[in-house]
């Protein structure tokens, strides 16, 4: 006989027990974005650049962050504004900003988070969930 569980309170976050960001994994993050971008920008995102990923990853993180919809970022603030001429510089203003929400973190740890999640986001999108080849050299035709 089987007895019934509240699942719920079994898949929530412990507040107490936060996930510590590695800071000496930072440069593996990066090299993982560069390959992401080396690999994507020659087919499903033609023309990404670096500039391009971290825009978006800071985007999402931020997004994330200070607004929820069901679970998921809201669309309107997750979503390129295209007329923006310098995207980057309000990405990642957001991001700096959404760091004093509670709990709050550090401008590092939100950064490789938010590298982090876009690397790992992208793969399991265009890559089948399988790490990133490293880049290759590019030559000049």
């Amino acid at each position: 006989m089987t007895t019934p569980t509240d699942w719920n309170g079994f898949f929530e976050a412990d507040d107490d027990a936060p996930y510590v960001e590695d800071l000496d994994l930072g440069g593996t993050w990066l090299l993982d974005l560069v390959a992401a971008v080396d690999f994507l920008r020659r087919g499903d995102r033609n023309g990404l650049t670096v500039w391009d990923a971290l825009e978006e990853a800071s985007r999402w993180w931020a997004a994330e962050r200070v607004s929820t919809i069901d679970g998921v970022p809201d669309p309107d603030l997750a979503d390129l504004a295209w007329a923006d001429p310098d995207a980057l510089h309000r990405s990642l203003a957001r991001l700096l900003d959404a760091t004093a929400l509670d709990p709050q973190r550090t401008a590092d740890v939100a950064l490789q988070q938010a590298v982090r999640r876009w690397t790992a986001t992208m793969s399991s999108l265009h890559n089948e969930g399988e790490p990133w080849p490293r880049p290759i050299r590019w030559r000049d035709p």
